[in-house]
């Protein structure tokens, strides 16, 4: 996973001390570090028979992807405003499907849209309060559903897709910590340091790859 912010690695550079994953702030392999311990607290805890976690991104800090983001509502002044390129999201809970990939459609949206599943909640969209700030909205800005969208984008999951139906019928048994569990060893050292990297992986990067050109358009901003 990366270096602790602890790791003697670190100590005297001054560098990459933050932990919150933006770039120029932070190292990736900090921040992943520390997303790997936070994770192997709660599996460790009491808590783990009840939870559901949910690790994503909001935006793709740059990163290029070759699917285009989907329109999905119409700005102020009429152009329509896209989706921002793919970030990955992972669902890990004792309830949760295992070899699973969701196909399905989803943004930040979808992560209140799963409490609200899971609470039986009324949707944030759907409060008072924000029913008179969008009729607000729409006067100020001639724009429809400016605000919360857990209830105003039907294309979007609630990532209950993840949950394994027969786990919480009690059907099947949940699935132990050990699932969720991240190896010290991969938290604390680099993956040169343990041998566990790209090869180990069965990937290969692509620039690694010299017999494939790796074309990225003449319009791409690598700036987030």
């Amino acid at each position: 996973m990366g270096l602790h912010p602890a790791d003697p690695h670190l100590k005297g550079t001054g560098r990459f001390l933050g932990d919150d994953d933006h770039p120029g702030d932070s190292d990736s392999q900090i921040s992943e570090a520390f997303v790997a311990e936070c994770v192997n607290q709660i599996a460790k805890s009491p808590y783990w028979r009840h939870c559901a976690i949910i690790i994503t991104w909001d935006d793709s800090e740059g990163d290029y992807d070759h699917v285009p983001p989907p329109l999905r509502a119409l700005g102020p002044d009429g152009h329509w405003l896209s989706d921002g390129p793919r970030v990955p999201l992972l669902f890990l809970s004792p309830y949760a499907r295992t070899h699973y990939i969701a196909h399905a459609s989803g943004d930040t949206a979808s992560v209140v849209k799963f409490i609200d599943s899971v609470f039986g909640l009324v949707p944030l969209a759907d409060l008072p309060a924000e029913a008179y700030a969008r009729r607000l909205g729409y006067k100020r800005y001639h724009q429809a559903n400016l605000g919360p969208f857990d209830d105003k984008t039907s294309q979007i999951t609630d990532l209950t897709c993840c949950l394994d139906p027969a786990r919480l019928m009690g059907w099947a048994a949940p699935l132990p910590p050990s699932y969720a569990l991240i190896s010290e060893k991969l938290i604390h050292h680099l993956p040169q340091q343990t041998g566990i990297g790209w090869r180990w992986a069965g990937v290969e990067p692509v620039d690694r790859q010299r017999h494939l050109p790796n074309v990225i358009p003449s319009d791409f901003n690598p700036r987030p």
